[in-house]
């Protein structure tokens, strides 16, 4: 007869997790932009809106990477949600990359991964700490 381990005794598996997180926050990210076409299409936002709530889609985004992550993690969440936030930034880049048939690293793009890191950084901690 084996004995079986509860589930609240092992250790999360953490790359999982990281890319349960950004795969989440890209599904967040494309809703978000859909949603915000369909404002467009509507009229109800102007085409000089773009630049902030393209920034504000990444800034959610990565903030919902970092809190999935930090759901499972049991320490050093801020850590997790930092690289829960690059590795959704990363990811969006090199969809929007491909979609835009471009692929250049940028300082905007590299001020996209910074947002990301931070982004998930901060969520992750603020969600720690408000559990």
């Amino acid at each position: 007869m084996t004995m079986r381990k509860s589930k609240t005794t092992e250790a999360p598996n953490m790359f999982g997790e990281l890319l349960k997180g950004a795969v989440t926050a890209s599904a967040v990210s494309l809703l978000l932009i859909v949603m915000y076409a369909a404002a467009m299409w509507q009229q109800w936002l102007s085409t000089d809106s773009i630049s902030i709530v393209n920034t504000g889609i990444k800034v959610v985004s990565a903030a919902v990477a970092g809190i999935v992550v930090a759901r499972r993690c049991r320490e050093c969440a801020w850590l997790y949600g930092a690289a829960a936030g690059l590795i959704y930034s990363a990811f969006a880049f090199v969809i929007f990359s491909i979609l835009s048939d471009t692929f250049v690293l940028s300082l905007a793009a590299l001020a996209d991964l910074g947002i990301g890191v931070l982004a998930g950084m901060l969520s992750a901690m603020i969600f720690k700490a408000a559990k």
